[in-house]
Order: structure tokens, then C-alpha cells, then sequence
């Protein structure tokens, strides 16, 4: 018999909204579900480089693990 996860159901992002255009420099929050394994959050104060390709994209200076490619990067307020 399977047990019952334990725990508040997760939401969602509404990416619909503009993204906040963050500072060089500004701080990242990123969680990662790194190759599909637990939930790990990164977090770093000085991690914006910049946005090259007219802002389609975030340079960022933050370690994640391997298999955390198109993990959002949220702003400290999340």
C-alpha cells in the first residue's frame, strides 16, 4: 500500500507577468529540482551578470547542481 505524501500541496508561477527587470549585481533565489531529485533552493546575494539577447536571457554568477537547467531565478521577494 502507497502511503500519502505528507505536506502542503504546491502552487504554481503565473509567468504571464512581466518579469522584474533585476540589477547587475541584485540577489537570486533558484529552486531546483536537481536531475529530477529533491527540491534544493541556491541562493546568492551578488548574483546578476547581465542579460544578453535583449533580455531573453539571465547571466547569473549562482551555483546550482547539474540537471537544473530552466529553474526559476526569483527575486528575494520572491
Amino acid at each position: 500500500r502507497l502511503s500519502q505524501p505528507v505536506g502542503t500541496e504546491r502552487g504554481w508561477l503565473d509567468i504571464t507577468a512581466e518579469a522584474p527587470r533585476l540589477t547587475v549585481d541584485a540577489p537570486l533565489l533558484i529552486v531546483q529540482h536537481p536531475a529530477g531529485g529533491a527540491l534544493k533552493l541556491a541562493m546568492d546575494t551578488e548574483a546578476v551578470i547581465d542579460y544578453p539577447f535583449d533580455g531573453l536571457r539571465l547571466r547569473y554568477r549562482t551555483n546550482t547542481d547539474s540537471g537544473s537547467s530552466g529553474s526559476p531565478c526569483l527575486a528575494m521577494d520572491w
